[in-house]
């Protein structure tokens, strides 16, 4: 078990944590949970990496079960006999068709060896290992895909100025009042209200707060949002009057 965490941790340090940085972002964002599945990822990362590698099954007649073993590539098979550089991962009951694999390697283990114990080179024919190997290639590959989508709605999204303005009548055609949770947006976002009524979530301070587009704020540059009164508070002080915000349409 600690084998396992120390491995979990280096990988996650040296190939996960940007990955991780922008699964927390989006998660503050678009409020997905997306953080168990790196988690996920990085374990299957790790089974992938054992399978990478030469597996050699040992079978005992005495006990009737299989222990798997791990091997770097390239390791002597002359070798294999030495307990002492095998990985013992577990044991699963012999499948049937593992009984009758034989590889030529064997013949390099001596007679004595070879007679307690029936070295094989297992290919990963039985189906718990074709079905897991499968399914933990295809589910991390699913998990990439949503991380590079992550990284993708991220160059999308919008930053600017957060300001507050009192509201009234909106350019969406609607009578709003500062208590309500709605912006502003600059004319580029706007888009001669196309954007009216949509929902955009603005992140700021550490803060995260959901406004509805009800207005047009013809100074504002691009990426830029005026938010009510109502909206503005839940990130920062009015007396504030103007923060950094990142938004996007939700």
């Amino acid at each position: 078990m600690l084998a396992l965490l120390f491995r979990l941790g280096f990988w996650l340090m040296f190939h996960g944590l940007f990955c991780l940085w922008s699964a927390v972002q989006f998660s503050r964002t678009h409020g997905l949970i997306i953080i168990p599945s790196l988690i996920v990822l990085a374990c299957i990362q790790l089974v992938e990496k054992d399978y990478e590698r030469a597996t050699r099954v040992r079978y005992s007649r005495s006990l009737r079960r299989l222990a798997l073993h791990c091997l770097p590539v390239g390791t002597d098979r002359r070798q294999t006999a030495n307990p002492a550089i095998k990985i013992k991962v577990f044991r699963i009951p012999v499948p049937e068709e593992g009984r009758e694999v034989l590889t030529v390697w064997l013949q390099a283990i001596s007679s004595r060896i070879r007679d307690s114990w029936t070295f094989i080179y297992y290919t990963l024919t039985h189906f718990f290992f074709r079905s897991y190997y499968f399914i933990a290639i295809m589910f991390s590959r699913i998990l990439t895909i949503v991380l590079a989508a992550t990284l993708i709605n991220f160059t999308t999204a919008f930053s600017g100025d957060g300001t507050w303005y009192r509201t009234g009548e909106g350019a969406c055609g609607a009578t709003s009042h500062d208590a309500d949770q709605i912006v502003a947006l600059s004319p580029s976002e706007y888009s001669n209200g196309a954007s009216c009524w949509k929902r955009i979530r603005i992140n700021a301070n550490g803060k995260t707060v959901d406004a509805t587009v009800v207005d047009l704020c013809p100074d504002c540059a691009a990426g830029s949002i005026d938010l009510s009164p109502g909206a503005f508070n839940q990130l920062a002080s009015p007396d504030t009057g103007r923060i950094h915000v990142n938004w996007d349409f939700v």
